[in-house]
């Protein structure tokens, strides 16, 4: 029901939630245990057996799941803090978030090295590379853990990473569009509200 690709690896989310990954795998992107290319699909398992995922990412060399429960598992490639761990170590298997505990998350969406999350209060976090301020955060450094992004009172319900252009979105109820990150060649460290709106 869902495809994700980063520059070399790919992953399917079935309808009965399992997750298949293949392709390129020098920092244990396709979370198999191991660094050996995976030339066809194979079932992610480890810490997501008997799991079901509701929602996939990838970044350039990184994966991501969110659980039904609400919990998000990442793996592979981690040189920026992209997967949200408190250090830079790569991963070559699925490892919860522990930062993200207690935390209800409904929706991932990862840039080239940056990652974004949307919970079910219609909040956002971010973590990852932030060289531009695609983080949101007020400033340009990089984040290992999950941080707030203040976007707005009103409630978030929709996010998006762009991997080529190190930029984030979020959409809000009432239909205003914010943008942060590297916007028409300047680096917007907070979110700002664009001239976009969105009635869908």
């Amino acid at each position: 029901i869902e495809v994700a690709c980063g520059s070399h690896h790919s992953m399917v989310l079935t309808a009965d939630g399992a997750v298949y990954s293949w392709g390129y795998n020098n920092s244990g992107q396709i979370g198999s245990g191991s660094t050996a290319n995976q030339p066809i699909p194979r079932r992610v398992t480890s810490c997501l057996q008997n799991k079901i995922a509701i929602n996939i990412a990838c970044g350039q060399m990184c994966s991501m799941a969110v659980i039904e429960n609400g919990e998000v598992y990442v793996w592979g490639y981690n040189g920026n803090g992209q997967l949200g761990l408190g250090n830079g170590g790569n991963q070559p298997t699925p490892c919860r978030i522990a930062a993200l505990q207690g935390i209800h998350v409904q929706k991932i969406a990862c840039g080239y090295a940056h990652t974004l999350v949307l919970t079910d209060e219609g909040h956002v976090y971010a973590w990852g590379a932030n060289s531009y301020g695609q983080l949101g955060t007020g400033n340009r450094s990089n984040q290992p853990y999950p941080l707030l992004v203040t976007v707005h009172q009103d409630r978030i319900l929709e996010i998006a990473a762009c991997h080529s252009t190190h930029t984030s979105a979020a959409k809000t109820q009432g239909g205003g569009v914010y943008m942060w990150g590297q916007c028409r060649g300047q680096s917007v460290i907070l979110p700002f509200l664009t001239h976009f709106c969105c009635t869908d």
